[in-house]
């Protein structure tokens, strides 16, 4: 479902008619509050979509094409270069994106999404019942998703199509500047102004009038007069269908909500703006998209705003300056260049909830979270009950977590533990520890040291292996996986080794991975290379083991069901069961 804009308003100096060009809204469904960011409601710490500092024109694509659109808990963009990114809930693909070359609109439903390219094809993903991401070849001028539908629509030739559940257009609908999808009914706006819809339910039902701009929510509909004033129609439970006594230039209705941005670039909203939706933030926006439980904005320079829930990602935003990220059990936090914390998933026990201050470093759990901070000291949050929280008065480089305990060290000096301390005292200095759910392993000299619990053997090395050198290694909830030196037990090939509770070696992985970083996820195993190339493995097909294509990273994190990395240009990228 989409907003759009009085373009005649702003881009007069270009075309003096008034001609309304498509752009974007979202669908949501409640989530969670209570993960939080630094400072305020926004991601800090983010770079532009696109540098022009004009909204950002993609080449070869028509002006006011919309390029942020959101569905449910997922939200999806376009950047400079016309590269498709989603974010938020993953569990139907939804935020897997089609490859396109360039594309130039993009347009969310409840659980999948579309994009136009700039040969004016449709491409769309998620969740496929009833056919609604299968659109017939185009060109197409324009395109919406809403619900569980999808229309595009052919401007010059006339032609309306959709696909999904909501009933065909009709048949003397006419040309059309642009259409919009609800729950189960759609409008379009034709060339002559007059709002058109099909379907059933009380927004079918558009007012008399000429109009130059339309929106279409799950429920109701918004249209903008010429003067910009607003007018809104269908279900109105929640006043989203009352509009204020103000003009806009763009015109937002999606879910049980209202929104429009006024001449000077501020958004207005209306409806029920529960969840965090309602701390707005201050400054000069291109479109705004609302979701039931977060919204995301369109910075005028091209950057990207969101606020309200982040319990599913929905609500991040695209983070391109992080120094270190770290997957807990359903929680990811990340350290941004300015040295703040953020967290975001499941916010159960305060895991999202970090402290201010200035920090390097960042481990998360399965209950709790810690980092170091740039002046020594480890600051720990979430659940307390082990005592995993009270960080000794000291100063460490690194601290690693795992479900009931910390351990921190200084570079050269063994790790000092704390809460559940059960066989967790460590004499050596250790490198690449890793915490699991009771045990934590890493390296002494290059041999396999693990202390903890070993309530189903995740301590015992395998004994081919116990005097082996070790390349790497990491630690999943039950298991440890490594990669041998061949040279230290009689092979030429090195040898990828896991034990208990770990998901099986891929054939593929036997003789070894080249792999300089290992870290495991409840059911999941993912290797970085020196290259910056990954590969994940789990026993069931799993989408946290579908690494994007074509991207390389400088470290990697694996959680249950969702695996998050760091770009060597410090962008945050997440996919599994949340996208980022």
């Amino acid at each position: 479902m989409r907003s759009v804009v009085l373009w005649a308003l702003v881009l007069a100096s270009c075309d003096a008619s008034l001609r309304v060009e498509p752009a974007p809204s979202f669908p949501s469904q409640p989530g969670d509050i209570g993960t939080t960011l630094p400072n305020d409601p926004l991601v800090p710490g983010q770079a532009p979509l696109d540098d022009t500092g004009d909204g950002g024109v993609v080449d070869g694509c028509t002006a006011g094409h919309a390029r942020l659109d959101a569905g449910m808990d997922f939200t999806c963009a376009i950047d400079a270069d016309g590269a498709v990114s989603c974010w938020g809930l993953n569990d139907r693909r939804q935020a897997l994106p089609a490859a396109v070359d360039v594309g130039c609109e993009v347009t969310a439903g409840d659980a999948h999404a579309c994009v136009l390219d700039a040969d004016g094809e449709v491409a769309c993903w998620g969740a496929d019942g009833g056919g609604r991401t299968v659109l017939p070849e185009g060109p197409w001028d324009g395109v919406d998703a809403g619900g569980a539908s999808s229309c595009a629509w052919r401007a010059q030739g006339a032609v309306t199509a959709c696909a999904g559940s909501v009933a065909a257009p009709p048949e003397d609908l006419g040309a059309v500047e642009e259409a919009g999808v609800g729950s189960t009914f759609a409008c379009a706006l034709r060339i002559d102004g007059e709002v058109r819809c099909w379907g059933v339910g009380a927004g079918a039902s558009p007012p008399e009038g000429t109009f130059a701009a339309l929106a279409v929510g799950a429920g109701h509909a918004c249209a903008l007069e010429r003067s910009g004033t607003p007018v809104c129609w269908g279900a109105n439970g929640a006043g989203q269908a009352t509009p204020p006594e103000e003009t806009f230039d763009r015109i937002v209705a999606d879910a049980d909500a209202s929104c429009g941005i006024t001449p000077g670039g501020a958004i207005r909203c209306w409806g029920d703006l529960s969840g965090g939706r309602d701390a707005i933030p201050d400054g000069r926006f291109a479109d705004v998209a609302i979701g039931t439980s977060h919204m995301c904005a369109l910075e005028e320079a091209g950057g990207v705003r969101c606020w309200g829930a982040r319990n599913l990602l929905q609500g991040v935003g695209p983070v391109r300056d992080a120094l270190d990220v770290s997957v807990g059990e359903d929680h990811v936090c990340w350290v941004l260049s300015t040295g703040a914390l953020a967290c975001a998933g499941s916010p159960s026990q305060d895991k999202t909830s970090p402290p201010g201050g200035t920090f390097e470093q960042v481990s998360a759990g399965e209950f709790h979270s810690c980092a170091t901070g740039t002046d020594g000291k480890v600051a720990c949050w979430g659940t307390s009950g082990a005592g995993q929280l009270a960080a000794p008065d000291a100063l460490f480089d690194t601290v690693v977590v795992n479900g009931r305990a910390s351990c921190a060290w200084l570079v050269g000096q063994a790790p000092t533990c704390w809460g559940t301390t059960d066989n967790l005292a460590f004499t050596t200095p250790v490198s690449q520890l890793g915490g699991g759910y009771g045990h934590f392993c890493g390296l002494s000299d290059g041999k396999v040291l693990c202390k903890g619990a070993n309530l189903i053997g995740q301590l015992d090395v395998p004994a081919a292996y116990v005097d082996a050198d070790w390349r790497a290694l990491g630690t999943g909830r039950g298991f440890t996986c490594g990669e041998v030196d061949p040279a230290t037990v009689g092979a030429t090939d090195p040898a990828l080794v896991c034990w208990r509770d770990a998901p099986a070696v891929p054939e593929s992985l036997v003789g070894g991975g080249g792999f300089v970083q290992i870290d495991g996820g409840r059911d999941h195993v993912c290797g970085r290379r020196g290259d910056g190339s990954v590969t994940c493995w789990a026993d069931v097909a799993s989408t946290a083991t579908e690494v994007p294509a074509g991207v390389t990273f400088s470290h990697v994190s694996a959680g249950n069901g969702f695996t998050c990395g760091l770009t060597p240009d410090r962008r945050l990228r997440c996919w599994g069961r949340y996208a980022l």
